[in-house]
């Protein structure tokens, strides 16, 4: 019996650390401050640092590449810049968009 009611206590501790250690790290997380769609031809090196994983090499090289190239046709266009993944492109696409001007 008190095996069991020990075994129980520290579950129930280990689990109160491991979801406080989720929500830490959550709340400190650069990129939940900003959820909103990223315009590839707009953003500066600040909005593209929003992304997960993109450091400021990277946000430099996509807007080097749009100034000698020109404005993006597709959000897949960024694959052709030297560094960039697909597997670093999958994380991005869902903030990524090519807005048009209305």
């Amino acid at each position: 019996m008190r095996d069991v009611r020990e075994r129980r206590l520290l579950l129930l501790i280990g689990s109160i650390f491991f979801f406080s250690l989720l929500i830490r790290a959550f709340s400190h997380s650069p990129f939940l401050a900003k959820t909103t769609l990223i315009d590839l031809n707009k953003a500066n090196i600040e909005d593209l640092m929003t992304l997960p994983d993109m450091g400021y090499k990277t946000a430099q090289k996509i807007i080097m590449y749009r100034k000698r190239h020109g404005p993006f046709q597709d959000i897949e266009e960024i694959l052709k810049i030297k560094g960039i993944s697909n597997k670093k492109f999958q994380k991005w696409r869902p903030y990524l968009a090519i807005l048009k001007n209305g």
